[in-house]
C-alpha cells in the first residue's frame, strides 16, 4: 500500500484536512488527531459520485462547504466532497483543467484555482461559476491568500516565490541566488510569515514579504 500524503489545510475550526494521493482519499481530523471523516473509496479511483482519482489540495470555506481539486488522476473540482456538484474535464479552453494542484479562498468567498499545467489561475464563485482566468503563471504549484489581501504562490520548476495582486497582477517575484529547491505548498500565518514546504521533505520559513509600496524592483 503506497501512503503519499499531499494536500494540507486547517479550515476556521481548526480540522485538519489532508489528501492522500496514493490511496485517493481525504481525511479530517480534530486538532487533536482524531479521524472525523474519510471521504473517497480506499485504494480505489474513479470520476464518479464516490471516487477519487489521486486527489491534490483541499479547502474549505468560512460556511463549511468543502472543495477537492481532484487533479492528479481527474481534472475537476469536486464540491462539498460528497460529490454534490463537480466540474471541469482535461483541456486548455476556460472553466478546463490540467492538473488543478491547489486552491483558496479569499475573504469575499471567491474560490481560485491554480490550473498548474496551463500555467494560470481559475476564479469561481462559490457555485462553480468561472469569474476570471489569470495567465502566464508558470507552474504555480501552491498558492495561499495572505493576510495583506494579496496572494503567494510557490512555482516549483522556476525556483521562486511570486507575490499577486486581487487582479492576478505580477508583484514581486523571489529566488535565492541559487534558486529555491522545488517548493511544492505555501500558507502564511496572521502576522504574515511564509511557509514553504520544499523538496527534500523540508520546511522553510520566510520573513513576512515588505508592503507593496516599498517592495522594490522583481528580484
Amino acid at each position: 500500500m503506497k501512503y503519499w500524503l499531499h494536500g494540507l489545510c486547517v479550515d476556521a475550526w481548526d480540522n485538519v484536512w489532508i489528501t492522500d494521493v496514493g490511496r485517493h482519499l481525504v481525511f479530517k481530523f480534530s486538532r487533536e488527531g482524531a479521524l472525523l471523516m474519510t471521504m473517497g473509496v480506499d485504494r480505489v479511483s474513479g470520476a464518479d459520485g464516490r471516487h477519487f482519482n489521486q486527489p491534490t489540495h483541499v479547502e474549505v470555506s468560512a460556511k463549511g462547504d468543502i472543495f477537492v481539486t481532484d487533479g492528479y488522476g481527474n481534472s475537476r473540482i469536486a464540491a462539498d466532497g460528497r460529490f454534490i456538484s463537480s466540474w471541469g474535464i482535461r483541456g486548455k479552453g476556460p472553466g478546463k483543467f490540467h492538473t488543478p494542484h491547489t486552491l483558496v479562498f479569499d475573504r469575499e468567498g471567491r474560490l481560485y484555482v491554480s490550473d498548474r499545467d496551463n500555467d494560470r489561475i481559475q476564479v469561481y464563485d462559490r457555485e462553480g461559476e468561472l469569474q476570471e482566468v489569470w495567465p502566464h503563471l508558470h507552474s504555480l504549484d501552491a498558492l495561499a491568500f495572505g493576510p495583506d489581501g494579496l496572494f503567494y504562490g510557490a512555482a516549483g520548476l522556476d525556483g521562486a516565490l511570486v507575490r499577486l495582486d486581487r487582479h492576478g497582477r505580477l508583484l514581486n517575484v523571489w529566488r535565492k541566488p541559487a534558486g529555491l529547491p522545488y517548493s511544492h505548498g505555501i500558507c502564511l500565518d496572521r502576522a504574515g510569515y511564509i511557509y514553504v514546504a520544499v523538496s527534500g521533505q523540508d520546511l522553510w520559513k520566510f520573513e513576512p514579504a515588505p508592503p507593496v509600496a516599498s517592495a522594490g524592483k522583481r528580484g
